[in-house]
Parts: C-alpha cells; sequence; structure tokens
C-alpha cells in the first residue's frame, strides 16, 4: 500500500556572520539537489533571513511508501545542521532515520 506523507525539513543557519563565510557553498548545495534524480529531489521552497542574521531553508516533498531523501550541504555546515534539523511528517507515516555521509575524518566531523 503506498501511503503518501508530506514531510517538511527546515535547516536554520547561523548567524550572519557564518552565513556570509559561507555565502559560496549555498548554491552549489541547491545545485546538487538540483542534479540529483527526480525522485530523490528535495527542493527549497522558502529561504527566511531575519534581521539578527539567523535564517533558515524550508524543503517541502511529498514521499510514497518508503521512499529515501536527501539533501546535500558542505562539511562546513554540517555542525550547523546536525543542531537545527527538523523532520516534520505531517501524515501518517513516521521519520525513521537521518543520515550524513562525510570524507572529513571521524575527529573532525563534529
Amino acid at each position: 500500500m503506498r501511503r503518501s506523507i508530506f514531510s517538511t525539513l527546515l535547516v536554520l543557519l547561523v548567524t550572519g556572520t557564518l552565513f556570509a563565510q559561507n555565502k559560496a557553498a549555498a548554491p552549489s548545495a541547491q545545485t546538487a539537489v538540483a542534479s540529483s534524480d527526480a525522485s530523490s529531489r528535495l527542493p527549497v521552497k522558502r529561504v527566511v533571513l531575519y534581521k539578527n542574521g539567523v535564517g533558515y531553508f524550508e524543503h517541502t516533498a511529498r514521499v510514497h511508501g518508503t521512499q529515501d531523501l536527501s539533501i546535500d550541504f558542505t562539511t562546513a555546515q554540517l555542525n550547523d545542521v546536525l543542531k537545527s534539523l527538523t523532520a516534520v511528517d505531517l501524515g501518517e507515516g513516521r521519520v525513521s532515520s537521518v543520515r550524513y555521509n562525510s570524507i572529513a575524518p571521524l575527529d573532525e566531523r563534529l
């Protein structure tokens, strides 16, 4: 049975200083998502940046069955993503896990 799950992922960015430093990295993350295959694409639906420099990217997708979704980010963004990643299920399904890949050595990942 295929069931629909409406998932929303909110990724909060850090302060304006870090946002400005990673400004060049943000477009590459969006480009990587755009270049992935259509079944796992997770487009940015909304970008919010507050006056104090804190903001977030909102990614929204509809998931069927046991489909996996991915969101790409750089190693420099990993710490912020782990602190602020929120996965919301608005249907009757469940978010089973969140995982990340990294090329950095274990002692440098976090």
